[in-house]
């Protein structure tokens, strides 16, 4: 699996991108078929005095790829919110996956 974290320089402490890490290889051993997760940092600014900060997550499934943003008023916020959002949405495609595939049944005579 690909980590990649883009962040503003200085903006984002060191503990949270290793966190983040640390919680993308847990999902990576629960779900072994992810390839490659990109993650994103960013700020919004509206007025001089209010800040949006944004964590984003593309997440790529051979076959399928994901992303999921949040937006709050800290890093640590965001990045708190976007982790539990794509571990819900990896353990959703995960149970998929286990199920067994959909019976069809064909009327065409071979």
């Amino acid at each position: 699996m690909i980590i990649e974290i883009h962040a503003p320089q200085g903006e984002v402490p060191e503990k949270l991108t290793d966190e983040i890490k640390s919680g993308l290889t847990k999902l990576h051993q629960q779900f072994v078929d992810i390839s490659r997760v990109t993650v994103h940092f960013r700020e919004e600014t509206f007025h001089p005095f209010l800040k949006n900060y944004i964590c984003e997550i593309d997440v790529t499934i051979f076959g399928n790829s994901f992303s999921v943003s949040r937006k709050s008023d800290s890093f640590e916020e965001s990045a708190g919110a976007v982790m539990k959002a794509v571990s819900e949405k990896i353990n959703e495609l995960a149970n998929k996956q286990s199920e067994p595939p959909e019976e069809q049944i064909s009327t065409v005579k071979v």
